[in-house]
């Protein structure tokens, strides 16, 4: 019982925490592109995702797919964040650091009462 409960606190670390905190690390440490969208990509069950084009410091042109591609047009741009030294690791950027700092804190105060909980749950033991 007390393996189970250590291991959904864990996913749920990794489910919260982790991509609030690359982003966090990209967007101190990332590089800041224009990219415009160049199409629709299909997905599944009707998914419709967007295709963004976006260039590197060095003029490369990398491609960027995001889901919820059904409300833009071709030719919108959009601010792209994206690693200097794996330019294919990007994320659209419309949000501020301090959105994403909140998230970062509140996955980790997420983790932290599901820790708490499961130990109580087992009564005090690991």
């Amino acid at each position: 019982m007390n393996i189970l409960l250590l291991a959904i606190c864990i996913a749920v670390a990794w489910v919260s925490f982790l991509p609030a905190w690359r982003m966090y690390a990209l967007g101190r440490k990332g590089a800041k592109s224009d990219a415009e969208y160049v199409g629709h990509a299909p997905g599944q069950v009707g998914n419709v995702f967007a295709v963004y084009e976006y260039a590197d410091v060095a003029g490369a042109r990398h491609r960027l797919t995001v889901a919820n591609g059904s409300s833009v047009r071709t030719g919108d741009r959009h601010d792209v964040v994206y690693n200097p030294r794996k330019p294919d690791v990007a994320f659209l950027w419309s949000v501020s650091m301090k959105s994403i700092r909140n998230h970062v804190l509140g996955g980790t105060v997420l983790t932290l009462m599901l820790a708490l909980s499961s130990y109580g749950i087992s009564g005090g033991v690991l």
